[in-house]
């Protein structure tokens, strides 16, 4: 909600040639945090998640699975952590994937705390490269940065846009 309040219809780049741009915005940077409290109705770019196969069962999955980027002991920087745990997925008569039977529960039930915090990093990821692409749409510049390490906080992504120069 803060980036439509932000990039109005007057800063899209691509209704107004860049001599005719009334738009007043010079940058902005926005610490993304909260992602638990997303709801697809309300994300600025459902298309991105759409085309990704996400609907709003798997988003409301992912906004949930965010939660646990902050609930692991984050004593060093979970960037690039090798995770791994056995994913078991039973097989129904004919040997095929059964998902529909297998519940998340059984899913998570055994993965380690760092496991699950590098699963919701993942998750926090895909909704800020959302958010990141849909500036670009808007002819912004944009940049996700990393601005503490996870040790000092796992809420530790900055949205950065500027118009182009």
């Amino acid at each position: 909600m803060t980036l439509r309040c932000c990039i109005s219809k007057q800063c899209d780049q691509h209704n107004n040639a860049p001599s005719e741009s009334t738009c007043y915005l010079i940058g902005l940077a926005i610490a993304t945090c909260c992602h638990h409290l997303c709801q697809l109705k309300h994300y600025i770019n459902k298309r991105y998640m759409l085309d990704l196969g996400i609907g709003k069962d798997d988003f409301n999955a992912m906004t949930w699975f965010t939660s646990w980027a902050v609930d692991a002991e984050h004593g060093s920087d979970l960037c690039g952590t090798d995770w791994s745990f056995d994913l078991q997925i039973r097989k129904n008569k004919h040997g095929e994937s059964d998902l529909n039977t297998y519940e998340v529960k059984d899913l998570v039930k055994n993965m380690k705390a760092v496991d699950r915090a590098v699963v919701g990093l993942m998750c926090k990821d895909i909704i800020d490269v959302g958010r990141f692409m849909w500036l670009k749409e808007h002819g912004l510049e944009c940049e996700l940065l990393k601005y503490v390490p996870s040790n000092i906080s796992p809420e530790n992504r900055l949205l950065v846009a500027r118009q182009k120069s």
